[in-house]
This record gives C-alpha cells, structure tokens and sequence, in this order.
C-alpha cells in the first residue's frame, strides 16, 4: 500500500499540470524544486493578499520523500553524482564525493545544483533533465522540512509522482 501526503500551492496562475516549467530556487534556503506546503490553514500566506489567485491540493508519495537532516548514504550520493549530464562527467568526482559526503539531503540539494548553474555546461533543460534523473535514479522525489512553527514544506524534484491534483479554491 502506498501512502501519500497531501500538500497544497498557491499561485496567481492557473495550473493545468505540474512540471518543471514551475521550478523555482525558492528563497535559497530549500534548493530547487517546486515548492508545496502541507498546511492548508496557512496556504494564504503564499497568495500574498492576492484575492484571485489559485490553490491546488496534490498528493505526493511518502515512500519517494525524504527529510532534509537526514543524512545521505553512499549510494545514493553515487547515484545523484551519475544522474548529471554528461557534459558534467568530467568534474572532479573526488572532490564532489568529499564534499558531500556524510552531508544532510538539504546541503546537497541546496548545493549540487548551484554547481551546476555555475558550470560552463549549465542550461535549463540540463537542469531539469538532472532532476527528473536524479529522481529517478536516486528514487527521491522530494524533501520535507519544518521552516519554523508557522509552515512545513515539501520540495518536489519529479512532479510526474503527483496524484489528485484538484484546484481547492
């Protein structure tokens, strides 16, 4: 049986499906992704006192999420650095390996992917290829955390996991 949870976004735009055109480098605490909230009390605040904007309530899959200060394992730091392009393939993979190694999922995901941005090879398209393999290699389709008492949040890489999508407002 798989388990979901269910996450809400607030947007001035009408969605008609998530993708990676709505990535977003959110307030460069989080990293990359698409940003969702799992409080639906508090979904306001991300509207900005826009009266006519959207919320949409989506599904997504515990099973693939994982929780910022939970520490990486090898494997899976193996798997993030084969999931880029390879254009990238030629970094140093012993420093990336020392870098991130024994680190938490946020301090990759807020980092590795400024490494790509900053790299001579980096495009949009790169960028979003490397989530979707990252995703899919690693199985991680987002990241949870707590941002204080007011909200917690969910950083989605692979927007293809979403289930239910329905606009709630």
């Amino acid at each position: 049986m798989k388990y979901y949870l269910k996450c809400y976004h607030a947007t001035d735009f009408v969605i008609e499906e998530f993708n990676l055109d709505w990535l977003i480098f959110g307030d460069n605490n989080f990293g990359p992704g698409i940003y969702f909230s799992t409080r639906s009390d508090n979904i306001d605040f991300y509207l900005n006192g826009n009266p006519n904007g959207n919320i949409y309530q989506v599904e997504i899959p515990l099973d693939s999420m994982v929780k910022w200060y939970d520490l990486i394992d090898d494997n899976i730091l193996e798997q993030f650095l084969l999931s880029l392009p390879i254009e990238f393939h030629n970094l140093n993979k012993d420093y990336l390996v020392k870098k991130y190694k024994n680190k938490n999922y946020l301090y990759i995901f807020d980092n590795l992917p400024y490494e790509i941005i900053n790299s001579e090879y980096y495009s949009d398209t790169y960028f979003k290829e490397f989530l979707i393999k990252m995703s899919e290699n690693t199985g991680i389709s987002s990241m949870f955390m707590q941002n204080g008492t007011f909200r917690d949040e969910v950083v989605l890489f692979n927007p293809k996991v979403i289930k239910n999508k329905k606009k709630i407002n």
